[in-house]
């Protein structure tokens, strides 16, 4: 099974131990072992949301040539969702909010408002650029304020979040970690995008579930990144599934990689994050089943209907999951 589709930027973004450049493909269906038929998945957060940080690489969307700030001209573009585990110094960060343009007026409302750590956005659209640009992006300002180039932990309020957009047909979820020390020498907003859907043919990027069965998308970009930091493998229903690119290595670990999907039964399932010992050493199969799990969820697996597993924390020692189902 192909593993989550994702880009991954942010300025001078830092990768955990034995990151790859590389999505690693990882499979196991998973049967479920002794899963509590009571409990579902931690629902994301839609309710009043809000956004991260992130540089600021392209010409914002709501500029046009002449530098004057304008509104988007185009229709509602695309599904995107944000993740917010932005978490600087070992805190959490604080909260934003998100618009589609770089310099809201004042009847302009933020497409989420005010999102808290830990917390994922429901899907919004933002507008499309116009003027011969069918792309659009999202926009960061602090919670409850418009006012573009203040600092927020290291960046500057007003930025694009994507460098290249998004476009009609996609969907995805934006994942926001932290890297310790951006450009300026201060914790800055680095992010993994979950393609759910690419645009054109409205193509599924999650990997297609076997018949009757579902599919448990993992990402853990939300917990500390760099490479003193040891790596996070996961364990569902009791089983660590190994890494299908090398069997006899032993499990995932799932800071090699942007993110990694696992078939598995419908219905009810116990994921736990399970923390290597050290930096750069894993943990054999055996070893993984019997650790104690650093964080553990129910989650509920509909056939058919893929759901992300978001796992995060501002430190090693106080890990969080959260499931996203993919609408």
């Amino acid at each position: 099974m192909a593993a989550i589709a994702s880009r991954e930027g942010g300025i001078g973004s830092a990768g955990r131990g034995r990151q790859l450049a590389v999505v690693v493909a990882t499979s196991a269906l998973l049967v479920a072992c002794g899963s509590s038929d009571g409990g579902g998945a931690t629902p994301p957060n839609p309710g009043s949301s809000s956004a991260f940080t992130l540089p600021s690489f392209a010409l914002p969307s709501g500029f046009l040539g002449s530098g004057t700030a304008d509104e988007p001209q185009g229709p509602p573009t695309g599904k995107i969702r944000l993740a917010n585990f932005y978490a600087p110094n070992g805190q959490p960060g604080p909260a934003l909010d998100i618009y589609d343009l770089s310099r809201p007026g004042s009847t302009d409302k933020p497409l989420i408002a005010n999102l808290g750590y830990g917390q994922v956005s429901a899907y919004v659209s933002p507008r499309a650029a116009g003027n011969g640009s069918t792309y659009n992006n999202l926009y960061i300002f602090p919670a409850g304020s418009k006012t573009p180039g203040q600092p927020i932990d290291g960046m500057q309020s007003g930025g694009n979040m994507s460098q290249s957009g998004w476009e009609a047909g996609q969907q995805g979820t934006y994942v926001l970690g932290t890297n310790s020390q951006g450009a300026n020498g201060s914790p800055n907003v680095s992010f993994q995008e979950v393609e759910e859907v690419m645009p054109g043919n409205a193509t599924v990027s999650l990997p297609s579930a076997a018949p009757g069965g579902a599919v448990l998308a993992v990402n853990d970009f939300g917990v500390p990144q760099g490479d003193t930091v040891p790596g996070v493998e996961v364990r569902i229903d009791g089983v660590c599934p190994a890494d299908e690119q090398s069997p006899t290595s032993g499990p995932v670990v799932l800071s090699q990689i942007n993110g990694t999907s696992f078939g598995v039964s419908a219905g009810s399932h116990t994921v736990d994050a399970v923390v290597d010992p050290a930096p750069g050493t894993g943990l054999s199969a055996d070893q993984c089943k019997a650790a104690t799990a650093a964080a553990s969820a129910s989650v509920s697996a509909t056939a058919g209907s893929p759901v992300l597993v978001l796992i995060y924390g501002p430190a090693m020692s106080g890990l969080k999951i959260i499931a996203a189902p993919v609408g």
